[in-house]
C-alpha cells in the first residue's frame, strides 16, 4: 500500500490485516467491509471513471505516504513509549544526522 500511495495511486483495500491502515477512508483511498465484494469493486469502478477524484486521492496518498519514513515512524514510536512510560521523549537524541 505504501509504494502505490508513494506513487500517487489511490488504493482500495479490504478491511483487515495491515492494509487498511495506511488508508485515510475517501480522503486517500477506500476501504470495503470483509467479504463486501460489491463495494470493493464499485469503488474501483468510481476511481477508474472519475480523473479528478482519482487525481485528487492520488495526491492525499502521496502525502500520507511522504509521512511514512523510518524517521516519522521511530519518532512515532518514541513519542508513544514515553507517554506510556510517564517520560518526556527528546525525538532529537535518535535523529540521524
Amino acid at each position: 500500500m505504501a509504494e502505490a500511495q508513494a506513487s500517487g495511486l489511490p488504493s482500495v483495500v479490504c478491511g483487515i490485516g495491515g492494509p487498511w491502515e495506511c488508508i485515510r477512508p475517501g480522503v486517500s483511498g477506500f476501504v470495503a467491509d470483509p467479504g463486501d465484494e460489491e463495494v470493493f469493486f464499485s469503488k474501483i469502478e468510481l476511481l477508474l471513471e472519475d480523473p479528478r477524484l482519482r487525481d485528487r486521492m492520488g495526491r492525499a496518498a502521496r502525502e500520507f505516504a511522504a509521512g511514512m519514513s523510518w524517521q516519522a515512524v521511530l519518532d512515532g514510536l518514541t513519542e508513544l513509549h514515553s507517554r506510556l512510560a510517564g517520560v518526556r521523549s527528546n525525538p532529537d537524541v535518535y535523529a540521524r544526522p
